[in-house]
């Protein structure tokens, strides 16, 4: 069962990447240009959109804020640090 919970969850982690790196494109930041918008490192971007680590609140909160994209768009509660 543990098994099919963390498929699962690479699962969502991968999804929320994929909307993560999609609507940064589409907003035309590239990693570090998204990273100095918002107040984090390049490497602490590029970690969640690589599925590293799971995006803190604070950083769920400061992307959808710059993008003016509903978090829950963006991110996955299931793949997202509380």
């Amino acid at each position: 069962m543990s098994v099919t919970r963390n498929k699962n969850s690479r699962k969502s982690v991968r999804r929320t990447i994929s909307r993560h790196e999609e609507l940064r494109r589409r907003f035309g930041y590239s990693v570090g240009g998204l990273a100095a918008a918002l107040g984090f490192s390049a490497a602490y971007v590029s970690m969640v959109e690589g599925g590293a680590r799971k995006p803190s609140a604070r950083y769920r909160a400061a992307v959808s804020r710059l993008l003016g994209v509903p978090g829950e768009l963006i991110f996955d509660e299931e793949a997202s640090e509380s």
